[in-house]
C-alpha cells in the first residue's frame, strides 16, 4: 500500500468505533433491560402463584374473608423475592364466578433506558379448595 492511499485511509478507525460505540452499548443495555423485565415478571409470578394458593385454600373456609390473607401473602412474597424489580407493584383478588379465586400482580420493570418502560402482569387462578367428606356407606 503507498504512502498516499494510507493518507486518505487516515481517522478511520476513529470514526468507525464513533459510529458503532452507540450501537454496542445501546445493544447492552437493551440485553440488561431485557433481564430486568424477565426477573421482574417471575418475581411478580411467583407473587401471585403464592396468593392464589392462599386464596384457594382460605376461599373455602372464610368466603367472605379470603381477600386481604391472599393480597398479603403476595405483598410478602414481593418485598422477599425482589422489591426493587417491580416498580409500582398492584395487587388484586380475582373472584370468579365459577368458583375459582386468584391473585393478579401488575407493575413495570425496572427501567434501564430511559422513557422505555415495560409492563408486567401475571394472573394465577384456581378451584376453591373445598373438603367433602365422604358419605356415610360408601
Amino acid at each position: 500500500m503507498s504512502r498516499l492511499e494510507r493518507h486518505h485511509e487516515r481517522g478511520a478507525s476513529t470514526v468507525e468505533l464513533a459510529v458503532l460505540t452507540p450501537v454496542f452499548m445501546m445493544t447492552v443495555l437493551l440485553a440488561v433491560q431485557f433481564t430486568f423485565y424477565y426477573h421482574g415478571r417471575q418475581v411478580a409470578l411467583a407473587a401471585s402463584q403464592a396468593g392464589a394458593r392462599e386464596a384457594r385454600t382460605l376461599a373455602g373456609q372464610r368466603p367472605a374473608a379470603w381477600q386481604t390473607p391472599a393480597t398479603a401473602k403476595a405483598h410478602s412474597y414481593l418485598d422477599m423475592l425482589g422489591p426493587d424489580f417491580l416498580a409500582d407493584p398492584s395487587i388484586t383478588p380475582i373472584a370468579r364466578q365459577d368458583d375459582q379465586v386468584g391473585i393478579e400482580v401488575r407493575g413495570y420493570a425496572v427501567t434501564v433506558i430511559p422513557s422505555f418502560q415495560l409492563a408486567i402482569r401475571t394472573r394465577s387462578v384456581g378451584p376453591i379448595e373445598r373438603f367433602i367428606p365422604d358419605a356415610p356407606g360408601r
